[in-house]
């Protein structure tokens, strides 16, 4: 049997240059490292709980480089999450975590789910038709099985 590591990777290209960014063991023990030991489960869905805090976008982009970029410092790794090479980044990271945790695309769904609607209430202005009042229609007998 034969161990494959795992391994997600997502190139995109800032001023001329393609910066790799990778998801594997290392850069996930670098990102939880450098954020005091907080779980990476946590790091994503804080980032993917949208607008998350320019320090921990910074530490994650500086992570995911440890792999192809390790040259690169904390504080270019900061330049790279703000900025106009802000969306860009931003995305790819996004499309490197849906690649790496198929499961966090639910996560990302249920950061804002919409509210539930339920039945209106009836108006209670004069004038506005009750509830109880006929209506055109198709009428059902009132013991009738709907599918």
């Amino acid at each position: 049997m034969t161990l494959a590591p795992y391994y997600n990777e997502q190139a995109v290209s800032i001023d001329g240059e393609t910066y790799r960014l990778v998801i594997n063991f290392k850069t996930i023990d670098a990102t939880e490292s450098v954020l005091d030991g907080r779980s990476y489960d946590k790091i994503l869905g804080e980032m993917l709980a949208g607008n998350p805090p320019v320090g921990l976008q910074a530490r994650v982009v500086w992570g995911l480089l440890r792999e192809h970029h390790p040259e690169v410092t904390l504080e270019q790794a900061s330049a790279l999450a703000r900025g106009e090479a802000g969306e860009a980044v931003g995305y790819a990271i996004g499309k490197l975590i849906m690649a790496a945790f198929p499961a966090a695309k639910g996560k990302a769904k249920d950061a804002n789910p919409p509210k539930p609607r339920g039945a209106s209430r009836p108006s209670s202005k004069r004038g506005a038709r009750s509830s109880s009042r006929k209506r055109s229609g198709v009428k059902l007998p009132a013991h009738s099985s709907l599918p």
